[in-house]
């Protein structure tokens, strides 16, 4: 399976900010790796066996790390990188031209100075890292209508997001969702979020070291038993299968077959070769018209004789619901 990736590098001008960081990644990751000069990180990158790198705005000499942290994305895509700012110290220009680079994410001094606040950092970059990779290797089977599904999905850094809050964040109803992703070949809102749950466990997974448990706990499944039947239903193989046939690379290919026979049949029936009930009947042209529904008007029901106000009159509370009623 290789060796783990477990080497921390640091790259941080100040001393006393590289020591503390130092000491807290020696908690729960080993000593670390760290180094003085852009030069050092790039001997080390090209060692192997790093996780994950933490610069700060500029190193010892005073020099940006910003081109530093756009050369390891280009070069070593593998390994997460995590901007180090202080607050009141760190400029922010700097903080944003680290982000711009291409930083997964940030730390913030004092207010994530704690194990469990490095943890939780070090996880989501990991995470942002790997939904980044899984993006680029998927995005040739998902047209440009489908992508900003496929991205929130891949992003959700909160746990798998609910298709009626992924509609509510793009701006549309959850059957335009569906209408949308029948059209375009994919499967239904709902199973396609269990394919980009997969494709980010298998790409952790390609990782050497990374168990089943681990990788169930960082993207919020219920256990580990609960990835090993997703990957079952899915892709039919056992995690150690999963690996041994490709990984991520098996998995891209058997959505893109799946997507391709979607397509073929929603083609070959004009629109209706979607699976039953997922928008049969939308041609690929009408996504962008494919109409919110109305929404339902609230009728007040008559009012009862025998409340004693007769046909004829309302109280202010009926008159109050009668104008409400206008507005639902």
């Amino acid at each position: 399976m290789g060796t783990p990736r477990e080497v921390i590098v640091t790259l941080i001008g100040d001393a006393a900010a590289r020591a503390r960081v130092a000491s807290l990644l020696r908690e729960f990751a080993g000593a670390p790796g760290v180094c003085l000069t852009p030069a050092e990180v790039r001997a080390r990158l090209r060692a192997g066996g790093v996780r994950g790198l933490i610069v700060g705005w500029d190193d010892r000499g005073g020099w940006s790390a910003a081109p530093l942290v756009a050369e390891v994305r280009r070069e070593f895509p593998d390994v997460s990188v995590v901007a180090y700012a202080e607050a009141g110290r760190t400029p922010s220009a700097a903080v944003v031209e680290l982000l711009a680079a291409g930083a997964h994410q940030l730390w913030q001094h004092p207010y994530d100075d704690s194990r469990l606040g490095v943890q939780a950092l070090l996880r989501a970059a990991d995470r942002t890292n790997a939904a980044s990779l899984v993006y680029e290797a998927i995005a040739g089977h998902v047209p440009p209508v489908a992508r900003p599904l496929v991205n929130l999905y891949l992003r959700g850094v909160e746990g798998p997001v609910p298709v009626t809050e992924a509609a509510l964040q793009l701006g549309v109803h959850r059957k335009t969702l569906r209408n949308r992703m029948d059209a375009a070949g994919l499967p239904a809102p709902t199973d396609l979020r269990a394919w980009c749950r997969l494709f980010l466990a298998a790409r952790l997974l390609d990782e050497p070291g990374r168990t089943v448990e681990a990788v169930a706990l960082q993207l919020e499944f219920n256990s580990g038993s609960a990835l090993r039947n997703l990957m079952r239903r899915r892709a039919g193989l056992a995690p150690w299968e999963l690996r041994a046939s490709g990984g991520l690379a098996f998995l891209v290919s058997r959505f893109g077959a799946e997507c391709e026979a979607r397509r073929r049949a929603y083609e070959e029936s004009g629109g209706a070769g979607a699976a039953p009930g997922q928008g049969a009947g939308v041609p690929p042209a009408a996504l962008s018209r494919v109409a919110e529904p109305a929404p339902r008007v609230r009728r007040r029901a008559p009012p009862d004789p025998s409340d004693g106000r007769g046909s004829g009159g309302l109280s202010a509370g009926a008159g109050f619901a009668s104008s409400r009623a206008a507005w639902c």
